[in-house]
């Protein structure tokens, strides 16, 4: 998961019927806020890379990424972490700034 939001899109809507389930993608913007939703399918997990600071900007159920229990932080080379999203669907907030 890759997500570069912008503002001048207003809303994306991705969604991929992969050989385990549906991949979904969706966000929208309200000022400089994106409401991100995402869905991994059953039997898989997906990879979110985040540049060094960008965590931060970052809640999942109102919580920081640091503190929520559904994700696992798998790798924080050089402070540019990496979390891994088990299968299900997840409603992030993110400050674009």
């Amino acid at each position: 998961l890759h997500p570069n939001f912008d503002a001048r899109l207003g809303s994306l809507d991705f969604r991929y019927q992969s050989s385990y389930g549906e991949i979904r993608s969706a966000w929208s913007m309200k000022g400089t806020t994106a409401t991100w939703l995402v869905t991994i399918p059953p039997n898989t997990t997906a990879r979110m890379p985040l540049s060094a600071g960008q965590q931060d900007k970052f809640t999942l159920d109102g919580e920081s990424l640091a503190s929520n229990k559904k994700l696992r932080l798998v790798d924080n080379a050089e402070g540019r972490p990496t979390y891994e999203l088990p299968a299900g669907t997840y409603s992030f907030r993110v400050t674009t700034e």
